[in-house]
């Protein structure tokens, strides 16, 4: 039985895995569809993109390595990061999964200086855009070329504090109820 767990837990490390590195990959290889190589500055913005998903897929092989020895603590790294800059970063991200109709719900801002609009949180950046463009990858699965995909960040306030809320819409099929 003690062997069985092992192998079963082997099975899903491997399906994680693959499931983790197929999302930037996925993103890579349409930026390097669309880009266009006589525009200077289209193919700087492709190179940035394609290393920033490289390092994040370098990230993952890494976590997973360390996930794979013992639980480490560090595995959440959370630093003060702008959401809202995030959340646009990941969304040009997201975008080159499919066509899709892909939006961004962020909530209004009462000014227009950029130092303003800015809404920061504790979180780990990279976590946060691993599990985004995880879900955005399932939004797409499950939608067509007509649908649409929103991410949205709410800024939520409590008696009890105020924290961010992320998430990813579509208008898909849906889950069944069963």
């Amino acid at each position: 039985g003690r062997i069985e767990a092992g192998i079963r837990a082997q099975r899903r490390f491997v399906d994680d895995a693959s499931h983790e590195l197929r999302t930037p990959i996925t993103i890579i290889r349409g930026q390097t569809v669309v880009v266009d190589l006589d525009d200077r500055a289209d193919l700087n913005a492709a190179l940035e993109l394609v290393d920033d998903e490289l390092t994040r897929m370098n990230r993952i092989v890494t976590d997973m390595l360390a996930l794979t020895k013992i639980d480490q603590p560090e595995f959440v790294r959370p630093e003060l990061t702008d959401v809202r800059s995030l959340m646009i970063e990941t969304l040009a991200k997201a975008e080159r999964l499919a066509p899709r109709r892909w939006s961004l719900s962020l909530p209004a801002t009462p000014t227009e200086t950029p130092e303003e609009q800015r809404l920061e949180a504790l979180v780990d950046a990279q976590r946060i855009i691993q599990a985004l463009l995880v879900l955005a990858h399932n939004a797409v699965g499950h939608t067509s070329s007509h649908d649409s995909i929103d991410f949205g960040l709410d800024s939520v306030h409590t008696p009890h504090g105020a924290y961010v809320r992320l998430r990813v819409s579509d208008t898909g099929v849906g889950v069944p109820v069963a």
